[in-house]
């Protein structure tokens, strides 16, 4: 296999007689499962030779190879390398090759450490103990995962050692760039993760009173919006001409006209529309329910048109899917927010606005229509109405109404 992509019978005989030689037949055979095109797996042999010529120098066995030494090769080797082969200098391509070739070698490279253990239990606390949603607990795995390292913490059995100096001097490096709200995240999560360690037995709780808590009111700030001609400008960026045009379309009309999060987005499943009844089911992560939300035309024809015309083949379940390897695949939360922010960027946005905005935007838009508080409250899926009274403040026509005239001026 490895002559269908490498041509010259000599590069294939060196290739073959290398540090890797005898793991090109089913590498390659692995990439093209995934479905690589021809001109990047040659480049990933490229990188995956060069790297191997880079152990053999360095007398590194192929069995202990693990991301510590792909580190090293990146970020020591490659500024000054003086290597003879020919080979790839992009180093995204290199890593991604690198990564790929673990995966063959060595599937333990990538083995549990005891640290990710601990957090590995702590997540399924969390999920089976106390139902936190998969996006709350992605930045408490996070935040706990950086405290550890932060207190080089290796095993479970030196978690009563910290102290609470430890901990404020922790958040405090996070409350010089993060907004009160984020920083307020940072707590929560050492927080839960302290009553995680009681919960198993560990007498840590004389450290919960250090956490801080940090002052954050909800309804102190005005919520962002885009005015109709902006959100008219940013669905015009999309061509729908590509496969892939027509799948960022599909995904942003879902947030603009439904007011969806990315991460609903990203976890919409093809059994979760209705298309007799027009209706559209978005799955509640915290309480294992589900709400049912109206299909509207222009999202429906949207994701219609992605299905039939630019959806790669996939037994994939859900909707969007990746449209570079690995196939098929279902997207990420970051492709559904990187997909808003080229176009926002397209849009000539500065800076460009996080991707709730267009959240914001839909439940303003409602609000301004006429539609209640409580109506707002139900397509946005919010369990306490006090969340959705955020946007009263946006409703300037209504607040118009209601203001009381300024002493010495008409309004």
């Amino acid at each position: 296999m490895l002559a269908h992509y490498i041509h010259k019978p000599h590069v294939v005989k060196r290739m073959l007689n290398s540090y890797f030689g005898c793991a090109f037949e089913g590498y390659i055979s692995h990439l093209d499962k995934l479905g690589y095109k021809p001109e990047t797996i040659k480049m990933y042999c490229q990188g995956v030779e060069h790297f191997g010529q880079y152990l053999k120098n360095t007398n590194v066995s192929i069995d202990s190879v693990c991301k510590k030494e792909i580190t090293t090769f990146i970020n020591n080797h490659l500024p000054k390398c003086k290597c003879y082969i020919p080979r790839t200098t992009e180093i995204k391509t290199i890593r991604a090759g690198i990564h790929q070739l673990l995966k063959i070698i060595n599937p333990d490279a990538g083995k549990t450490s005891k640290s990710d253990k601990i957090i590995n239990d702590f997540d399924e606390y969390l999920s089976d103990v106390c139902g936190v949603s998969e996006n709350t607990r992605i930045y408490r795995r996070r935040y706990v995962r950086a405290f550890i390292k932060k207190v080089k913490i290796s095993d479970i059995v030196q978690i009563e050692k910290i102290s609470p100096k430890q901990i404020r001097k922790f958040i405090k490096m996070f409350s010089c760039h993060y907004k009160s709200g984020s920083v307020g995240v940072v707590s929560t999560s050492l927080r839960s993760f302290l009553k995680y360690l009681s919960f198993q037995g560990f007498n840590v709780k004389k450290l919960i009173p250090a956490i801080p808590m940090i002052p954050n009111w909800k309804l102190s700030t005005i919520p962002q919006c885009l005015s109709d001609n902006q959100i008219k400008k940013f669905l015009s960026l999309f061509n729908r001409k590509t496969p892939l045009d027509k799948r960022d379309y599909a995904m942003a009309c879902c947030l603009t006209n439904l007011g969806l999060r990315c991460s609903e987005v990203a976890k919409l499943k093809l059994k979760d529309i209705n298309w007799y009844e027009a209706i559209l089911k978005i799955a509640r992560g915290k309480i294992k329910q589900e709400d049912q939300l109206p299909l509207p035309k222009k999202v429906g024809k949207a994701i219609a048109d992605y299905l039939l015309s630019g959806r790669p083949k996939s037994d994939s379940e859900f909707v969007f899917v990746f449209h570079r390897p690995p196939f098929g695949k279902n997207v990420h939360v970051g492709t559904v927010r990187n997909a808003i922010r080229r176009a926002f960027q397209k849009a000539g946005f500065n800076p460009i606005p996080s991707t709730h905005i267009l959240r914001h935007s839909f439940a303003s838009n409602l609000l301004i229509s006429g539609a209640s508080i409580k109506e707002v409250a139900d397509m946005l899926r919010h369990r306490c109405i006090d969340t959705t009274m955020l946007y009263t403040k946006i409703d300037l026509p209504n607040l118009h109404r209601v203001s009381m005239p300024w002493f010495g001026r008409k309004l």
